[in-house]
């Protein structure tokens, strides 16, 4: 399982760095792609998400995309993402309020972190990005409440959203 593991997060991250190519903010992207790997497996055994490792990729993303956006001298890439990041932070954690129990919030820290980084690129790939995962996990939780006859059951978001914001990165 460990090399498994190891050889998906080499795939991941390279794939994401071959795609991204070189910058500034490229190492957040291999950190994130590295680190999401981790976060899914935990959230798979577990069911939770660390809000430090979560917060730590949000942080190092946010001074990487502040130092590109001061080198290139522009700052709509970065008001892109960190509005991004922000309404959908914002927009889940309004659900995990309105429906206590249904979502983590290391689930709404994670999605706002994914649309973050994705705001970088683009705010159509975040917003997409997070409307697959949504729809993917909804897809299974049907097929698992349908094959299990009971409804209380909890699935992890983070795959979902890591597997999205993997997709949304390559198909960019």
């Amino acid at each position: 399982m460990s090399a498994a593991c190891a050889g998906a997060t080499a795939a991941i991250a390279f794939a994401i760095c071959l795609h991204i190519g070189w910058s500034i903010s490229t190492p957040g992207y291999w950190l994130f792609s590295v680190l999401g790997v981790g976060l899914t497996y935990v959230d798979l055994r577990r069911r939770r998400l660390p809000h430090l490792v979560i917060g730590t990729i949000w942080a190092i993303c946010a001074i990487l995309f502040t130092a590109e956006s001061v080198y290139r001298h522009q700052v709509g890439d970065l008001a892109e993402a960190v509005i991004s990041g922000l309404a959908v932070s914002a927009a889940l954690m309004l659900i995990a309020l309105a429906a206590p129990g249904q979502l983590g919030l290391g689930d709404v820290h994670l999605a706002g972190t994914v649309a973050f980084t994705l705001g970088w690129l683009e705010w159509k790939s975040a917003a997409m990005a997070i409307a697959v995962a949504l729809t993917f996990q909804w897809v299974w939780t049907v097929i698992t409440v349908v094959r299990t006859r009971h409804r209380g059951v909890a699935l992890p978001l983070g795959p979902a959203l890591f597997g999205a914001w993997v997709i949304a990165i390559i198909f960019q």
